[in-house]
């Protein structure tokens, strides 16, 4: 029987794993030889001192940081939470950097997209001041000390930013999917910084974009300083891949109608003109299809916008309507290339139709106006649908998302850096997502990432499901700390809280927010609209009690394996975190034996949480035939029982077992 690992993920034996899949020849007893490492890279060795480096006070202790271990643990809270029994969300409570460590065994290589809107370090906001010497069992005590503002700290305001956000970053790679996308919002303090320290931790070579977003207008108090310096109405988007991302077209609507599109095809429907274009990007298209599509195309009758318009009485203040409404089918023509010409010359001798399909030898199939004249060099042949060309790519500019006015989205007034639904909406609809991918956001704030996750599964009809992690936050203690329209906004925060029951918390904020979604979109009942709750805590067994390195440890009694006060249900979370399972994996309690049995994703793991267990109990439970099984390390009365145990559970197939 093996024992259960009661620490988090080991980020740096992770990393010798992998060098010794590489390099096996450089590990000595599972220690790294760097002189061999080197010779095996040759040349490609940097040994000269003037190099280029980014670096600042504390990067060794934010990489250290990144790497270290915890005993943490995640405790379920069933009532804060909503439908608990179905959902897959995840909404967790307690601060990002420790939550991180405690997910990286369940969820490694598991997130395919991350969004953040961290702190901007303007000196009014707060950054999470991380002590290295800090085990998790001082979390609770020094959770609202952790959080202090950058303008009062040690006077290195770009390196405490640093120190905060590096080991966050570093950990939340290893989450990110191979084919990973995260994005992170940030403004002029801190992108030139944020860039260098994204580009040592995800590559230089798998940065995607740096896009630009109009979170402003050119109006009201900031104008009245333009003889100072030059307004700023814009923050940014980094994006940043893991390694072989793909990106989904986005478009946005133009804002005037194209005039070049003046010609209206008739005696044509719209389905047929859908059945066309289906033909047109199927690159997988048959002869048949080529025919069907010239069938179709043969009868089509061309007329002027404007002539049509006038015998169908369509008035002046109605026409720019008409115009988007029968965009399926309003057209113009362009010219082509010289070898497309000729096969449209060809084939023309043969069709004298109004208009004709056209197939190229790298597969890509042409409509083509049958009314040109082949001795000029380059007619206008190619026919174009004006719905095809309504919308634009708005690339890594986007000027058109509403972010004023916005105080009340989200269903509480909040506007300490709330960023818009359609920020969050359009980052989702870019990556390649796919029914269960996993979002992430640990800075997650008032919840608009959440809230904008199910509105995006509703109105794409997918089922992403999204994680959650904001600290618990004291806003009454924040409220303190600040003067002007912040500190009355705060107050407005906590009077809503308290009003809605729920405790002043920042934490609280999001969840609530997540509630009133749920309400509104409760005709959409058959999507993900719930999420579990849970909060992060010190360990719930003694044995993996983790002390301050200046205390000594203390014997353990393994009479009492659980503090007092945790739950069956803390333990069992605590052990599917410890073995790296999903969480959110459906938990079925029953009884085997006059013993309680936790049985995960449809039996194939089984937790044994009893203290007390014979050899007819254990025949019972081995009869079920799970992959897996945790049990007690006391459980058994001795060594004989434990090996005979063990025999049992070997015979039914149960391949792997732990004790704790």
């Amino acid at each position: 029987m093996d024992k259960l690992n009661g620490q988090s993920f080991h980020t740096v034996q992770h990393n010798i794993e992998k060098m010794k899949e590489l390099f096996p020849e450089i590990c000595t007893e599972n220690k790294i030889d760097f002189a061999k490492l080197q010779l095996l890279l040759g040349e490609q060795i940097e040994t000269e001192k003037e190099r280029y480096d980014f670096t600042w006070n504390g990067k060794t202790a934010a990489i250290q940081l990144a790497q270290q271990q915890t005993t943490g643990t995640l405790r379920p809270d069933i009532a804060g939470s909503i439908d608990w029994e179905t959902t897959k969300n995840l909404y967790i409570e307690g601060d990002n950097l420790e939550v991180l460590r405690v997910l990286q065994r369940s969820y490694c290589n598991q997130v395919k997209l991350i969004y953040i809107d961290p702190p901007y370090n303007t000196g009014n906001d707060f950054v999470y001041k991380d002590n290295f010497r800090d085990k998790m069992k001082s979390y609770k005590e020094h959770t609202n000390e952790c959080l202090e503002s950058n303008a009062v700290t040690s006077g290195r305001v770009h390196t405490e930013w640093l120190n905060m956000m590096y080991p966050r970053l570093k950990i939340a790679r290893n989450l990110l999917s191979d084919d990973g996308v995260i994005f992170i919002s940030i403004d002029d303090n801190e992108v030139d910084n944020l860039k260098r320290i994204c580009n040592e931790v995800f590559g230089e070579e798998n940065f995607v974009s740096t896009i630009v977003v109009k979170m402003s207008e050119p109006t009201g108090v900031k104008m009245t300083h333009v003889k100072r310096k030059i307004p700023k109405l814009k923050e940014y988007v980094l994006c940043y891949k893991k390694r072989n991302a793909t990106f989904e077209k986005i478009r946005i609507p133009k804002n005037e109608w194209d005039n070049e599109y003046k010609t209206i095809l008739t005696n044509i429907s719209e389905k047929e003109i859908k059945e066309l274009k289906a033909i047109r990007d199927n690159e997988d298209r048959t002869i048949a299809d080529i025919r069907r599509s010239d069938d179709i195309i043969a009868n089509i009758q061309m007329v002027t916008v404007s002539e049509f318009a006038r015998k169908n009485n369509i008035e002046k203040n109605e026409f720019a309507t008409f115009l988007f409404n029968n965009a399926w089918r309003i057209i113009r023509t362009v010219s082509v290339a010289a070898s497309v010409k000729t096969i449209a010359d060809d084939k023309r001798k043969r069709n004298q139709n109004r208009a004709f399909v056209i197939t190229t030898p790298n597969k890509k199939l042409y409509f083509i106006n049958n009314h040109y004249n082949s001795a000029v060099d380059s007619p206008r042949i190619k026919i174009l649908f004006a719905d095809d060309y309504l919308t634009v790519h708005p690339c890594d500019f986007w000027a058109d998302i509403k972010t004023t006015g916005l105080d009340k989205e989200g269903f509480v007034e909040y506007r300490n850096g709330k960023k818009p639904l359609k920020l969050i909406t359009r980052l989702l609809s870019m990556v390649s997502l796919k029914d269960d991918d996993i979002v992430m956001d640990f800075f997650s704030g008032s919840g608009t990432f959440g809230e904008a996750t199910v509105r995006y599964n509703i109105e794409s009809n997918i089922s992403l499901r999204y994680i959650l992690v904001q600290i618990d936050e004291d806003l009454e203690q924040l409220h303190e700390n600040l003067t002007g329209d912040a500190k009355k906004d705060t107050k407005k925060l906590i009077d809503y809280l308290k009003s809605v029951g729920r405790k002043p918390l920042l934490s609280e904020l999001g969840k609530e927010r997540m509630a009133c979604v749920q309400r509104e979109v409760q005709d959409a009942s058959h999507y993900d609209l719930g999420f579990k709750n849970f909060r992060l805590d010190t360990t719930n067994l003694n044995l993996w009690e983790e002390y301050l390195s200046n205390i000594k440890k203390v014997p353990l009694s393994i009479a009492q394996p659980v503090k007092q006060g945790r739950s069956e249900e803390d333990v069992l979370f605590e052990i599917l975190l410890k073995q790296g399972i999903d969480i959110v994996l459906p938990v079925e309690r029953f009884i085997l034996g006059e013993c309680t049995v936790f049985a995960v994703n449809g039996g194939t793991v089984f937790i044994c949480l009893e203290k007390d267990l014979s050899l007819e109990q254990i025949n019972i439970i081995a009869s079920k035939k799970p992959s897996s099984i945790v049990f007690y390390d006391d459980c058994f009365h001795n060594d004989l029982i434990r090996n005979k145990a063990q025999q049992i559970l070997k015979r039914n197939g149960v391949k792997e077992i732990q004790v704790i």
